[in-house]
C-alpha cells in the first residue's frame, strides 16, 4: 500500500493526484528492469503481433508519449465488457474485448513491447459512491507513474487504491482482503 504516489500513516493512506512533469529522476535495478521488461504466459510481449502493433501505436516518442499513446489506443479499442478468464494479451489484441484484466494485460504487453518497464497494480477504485476491483499498469518513467487503459486516463486519478503489484496471476491475492470488515471512508479530496 505504501510506495509510489501512496503514504500510508497508521490506518490512513494519502494518494496524491500525479501532474506534469510525469518524468522522475530514478533508475530501476538491472534485475528490476528485466523483470518489468519480460514476457510471461499471459503477457507476450516477444510476439510478433503484439510488437507489430505496438510500433505502429507509438512508433516514436519519450517513454511518457508512447505510454499516453498506448493507453488512448487500449481504451479506445477494446470493447468493455465484464469477462471470467485470465487473459492472454495475444487473445485480447485480437478479440478487442474485456474488462480491467484485459486492459491490463494489453496495455502491459505493448508498453513492454516499446521497452517502457511496466507492472501491474491491483486494489480497488471508487465509482458511484463505493469502491470496486481493480486492475490497472503503472509505468516506470524515472518513477512509478498509474495509468487507467479502462477508463482512458492518463494518469490514473487519485480515487485508485493499490492494495497489489505483481503479475496477473497474482490479481486474486486481493479478494480475501476484502470483505473482512475493513471500511474505507474518503476523508477529504483536493
Amino acid at each position: 500500500i505504501d510506495g509510489g504516489r501512496q503514504k500510508r500513516d497508521g490506518t490512513r493512506v494519502s494518494i496524491i493526484r500525479e501532474s506534469r512533469p510525469y518524468e522522475g529522476t530514478g533508475t530501476l535495478s538491472h534485475d528490476e528492469r528485466s523483470r518489468m521488461l519480460a514476457a510471461d504466459s499471459f503477457i507476450q510481449t516477444g510476439e510478433p503481433a503484439i510488437q507489430e502493433q505496438a510500433l505502429r501505436i507509438a512508433p516514436s516518442g519519450t517513454d511518457v508519449e508512447k505510454a499516453e499513446a498506448i493507453n488512448r489506443w487500449v481504451y479506445e479499442n477494446l470493447v468493455k465488457s465484464p469477462t471470467l478468464s485470465l487473459p492472454s494479451a495475444t487473445e485480447i489484441l485480437e478479440q478487442k474485448v474485456g474488462d480491467c484484466n484485459e486492459h491490463t494485460v494489453l496495455f502491459t504487453a505493448l508498453a513492454r513491447a516499446s521497452s517502457i518497464p511496466t507492472r501491474i497494480a491491483t486494489g480497488l477504485t471508487y465509482s458511484a459512491g463505493q469502491f470496486y476491483y481493480h486492475a490497472w499498469p503503472e509505468v516506470f518513467v524515472g518513477r512509478w507513474l498509474a495509468v487507467d487503459p479502462t477508463l482512458g486516463q492518463f494518469p490514473a486519478d487519485p480515487l485508485h487504491l493499490r492494495l497489489l503489484v505483481g503479475g496477473i496471476e497474482s490479481q486474486y491475492e486481493v479478494l480475501p482482503l476484502l470483505g473482512r470488515g475493513a471500511t474505507i471512508e474518503v476523508v477529504a479530496q483536493r
